[in-house]
């Protein structure tokens, strides 16, 4: 009878949990030495743990301002969208802060509250932001907490290219494990370079893109970051593979999946994904331009494309020094103009074989403006044939190989 009184408890227990939505436990990867910031947290509030060896600078978004408290003590009121900065910590005695022992180098942090000053109301956007007056500031976030269900704005969240980096914040976490970020109407800006060179940033919570927002403007937002997972649900579709330029993300899983797509370009295509291991959910929206090169870890993958009758650059490569053998086949429509830069189509350095080079050679649609396909160093480039070739040089198209 004992057992199956304890069994039974568990079995609700599992169900309560399940009915309740009860959040799932998020990071647990928290230095000793830290203090948890999850504990005694206040609904609407965002905490920040920061390594007092480094300024801080912020500003956040909520009507009637906002508050900032150090380690529970009240610093000041600001008015929304005003910046807060803390430039030098060594001249801040108000509170003591904590004891820490991680980064190396680390001695001192201080947990900073954020919060609106009118009861009720809501923290709508959030960022870091410079101190100084110029330069490429190094910033001393090491741990975010998001205590709020609210949809907000996180755009530039911990980065800004050649603004600010926050190089060792471990871990974004949040109320029920989840942000819902707003996009931007206008700019399209989601999660745009939020997380930019967050090399040390381990965890994220599940982003949730605000209803019927369109964010395709998502490229930079992972740069650096080696996450082994990040989630994003409620996603518009439209987003691109730039999201994962220079990510050291192991997989991405995107709700309605990522149109295949990105600039080409150094700052907005899909390059240097080299710890990438799973090939993203994708969809059918049409785009024109694809560059994705140097994975060399991702599994092997088929990519379908004939859908897309718009397609003018389609680029899924690797290099002689980082290979990119995950690729084994290529289809593209016969009705795309293929009319960008050249090479219009390049897979160098995968393992497409001579069936499926072959096979993409017939799928080419006939072009007239000096199109160029690149196969070099393909695994079934030297195994083509004259015949085989033939079959592309006589739709117009000159084999680079």
């Amino acid at each position: 009878m004992e057992k199956f009184l304890t069994a039974n408890i568990v079995r609700k227990s599992l169900l309560t949990s399940l009915l309740t939505n009860k959040p799932i436990d998020s990071w647990r990867g928290k230095p000793a030495s830290w203090p948890d910031i999850r504990k005694n947290t206040q609904d609407g509030h965002i905490y920040l743990l920061c390594d007092t060896r480094y300024p801080i600078g912020f500003t956040a978004t909520a009507t009637g301002g906002y508050c900032v408290a150090i380690d529970g003590e009240n610093y000041g009121n600001y008015n929304s969208t005003a910046q807060f900065s803390m430039a030098d910590w060594s001249s801040y005695t108000d509170t003591e802060g904590y004891a820490i022992d991680y980064p190396t180098g680390a001695s001192k942090a201080h947990i900073i509250d954020i919060f609106p000053q009118t009861s009720g109301n809501n923290i709508t956007a959030f960022q870091c932001n410079r101190v100084a007056a110029s330069g490429n500031e190094a910033q001393g976030v090491l741990w975010a907490h998001f205590n709020l269900i609210n949809s907000i704005k996180i755009g530039n969240l911990f980065g800004s290219g050649s603004t600010y980096k926050n190089t060792l914040v471990e871990a974004l976490t949040a109320k029920n494990n989840l942000i819902t970020y707003s996009v931007s109407s206008s700019s399209g800006y989601g999660i745009y370079s939020s997380f930019y060179g967050c090399q040390s940033l381990e965890y994220l919570p599940v982003l949730n893109a605000s209803s019927n927002q369109i964010s395709t403007n998502t490229y930079a937002a992972l740069v650096q970051v080696p996450a082994k997972k990040v989630i994003i649900k409620n996603n518009s579709g439209q987003e691109g593979f730039g999201i994962l330029n220079q990510s050291q993300i192991e997989e991405l899983n995107v709700e309605n999946g990522l149109a295949i797509r990105s600039n080409v370009g150094s700052d907005n295509d899909a390059h240097g994904a080299t710890k990438l291991k799973k090939w993203p959910k994708t969809n059918e929206i049409k785009y024109e331009n694809f560059q994705m090169y140097n994975c060399p870890d991702l599994e092997p993958v088929n990519i379908d494309d004939r859908f897309n009758d718009t397609r003018k650059v389609f680029r899924f490569y690797g290099t002689q020094s980082v290979p990119t053998p995950a690729l084994k086949s290529l289809r593209v429509s016969n009705q795309a103009p293929f009319s960008g830069d050249e090479p219009q189509i390049k897979v160098d350095y995968t393992d497409m074989n001579r069936a499926a080079l072959v096979q993409l050679f017939n799928d080419l649609p006939t072009v007239s403006g000096g199109q160029i396909i690149s196969i070099v160093g393909a695994t079934g480039t030297s195994d083509l044939t004259a015949d085989d070739e033939a079959i592309a040089t006589a739709k117009g198209w000159t084999i680079t190989k």
